[in-house]
């Protein structure tokens, strides 16, 4: 029996979690792609760490907004590989492929996390 820990409490309505979650995806949207002041990192690989919580809050609030269902592998996915892409194109940022790996180290996390009681972890 795998165990799970329970990330948001069964009050949180798709609804709800629907709006956290494109309230969420527009902040993302903007911290990538704006320009950025320079204040040095925390510890070695902040940079990873940030990008991996960012896509498991994603990840886990697209999950409870539109269910459990594969899909949600390929829009996280998507995400991190637009904002990659789009970052590739802007001279003040930098696109790489271990920001797009702690992308998914993000999803996967979620995966082992659930809503409600009686809810699976995943599909």
């Amino acid at each position: 029996m795998t165990k799970t820990l329970q990330t948001f409490p069964a009050i949180v309505s798709k609804t709800h979690a629907k709006i956290l979650f494109w309230t969420t995806l527009f902040v993302v949207f903007y911290l990538a792609f704006a320009p950025h002041v320079e204040v040095g990192p925390i510890f070695p690989h902040a940079d990873k760490i940030k990008h991996a919580a960012a896509f498991f809050v994603l990840t886990a609030l697209y999950r409870r907004a539109y269910g459990p269902a594969v899909f949600y592998w390929g829009a996280m996915v998507a995400v991190g590989l637009f904002i990659e892409v789009v970052q590739y194109t802007l001279p003040y940022r930098d696109a790489s492929l271990f920001d797009l790996l702690a992308d998914v180290a993000g999803i996967w996390a979620s995966r082992f996390f659930r809503y409600e009681k009686g809810t699976p972890a995943h599909p």
